[in-house]
């Protein structure tokens, strides 16, 4: 099994957001991480077949995700890769008995966001072509975990944990540390 294990070689501070130099890849997709952060949302936003209450981690390949003071600088005309993680974690204040670092969240390879059923845990690599808004392909883990660390639910602290995930023989192994776009 190949496996990839990466560490933040150096941290740009950002309000808001904060990108560095990790890479990701599996399959056909790689990735160099230009920003990344997570959004929290007490719907099914991201994978509407899912849970209600999501914590959508995104890495992308461009600066400003979600610094208040930066205008994103994705460029429209280029395409983009983006490394994303659904967790769903239930609708606060309780959580539905799933508060985030209670236990380790799950991939399940028959997640399908559109149809259903879904899965504690997605993790995909998504491929925008020049000039798109929605993805036009998909690669989505088959097995894997995340463990959350630190949670905070007024996003006050910086959400924290770890993730092993496996796209097919493909291994992303990676810690995070990211702070809230909303």
């Amino acid at each position: 099994m190949r496996s990839f294990t990466f560490a933040a070689l150096a941290a740009v501070a950002v309000a808001g957001c904060g990108g560095d130099t990790k890479s990701y890849s599996a399959g056909s997709y790689a990735l160099t991480v230009g920003d990344k952060g997570y959004f929290s949302y007490s719907d099914s936003h991201e994978c509407r077949a899912g849970g209600i209450g999501e914590l959508v981690l995104d890495f992308v390949d461009y600066n400003y995700i979600c610094d208040p003071s930066q205008p994103p600088q994705r460029d429209e005309n280029l395409e983009h890769i983006t490394f994303q993680i659904i967790i769903t974690i239930g609708a606060p204040p309780d959580y539905n008995g799933s508060y985030p670092g209670k236990n380790p969240y799950t991939v399940s390879n028959q997640a399908n966001c559109i149809q259903g059923p879904s899965s504690p845990l997605i993790a995909q690599f998504l491929h925008f072509a020049p000039k798109g808004q929605t993805p036009d392909r998909t690669l989505q883990a088959d097995t894997g975990t995340l463990d959350i660390t630190v949670f905070d639910p007024d996003h006050k602290k910086p959400l924290e944990g770890k993730f092993d995930l496996h796209f097919g023989a493909e291994e992303i192994k990676d810690s995070f540390k990211l702070e809230s776009c909303n």
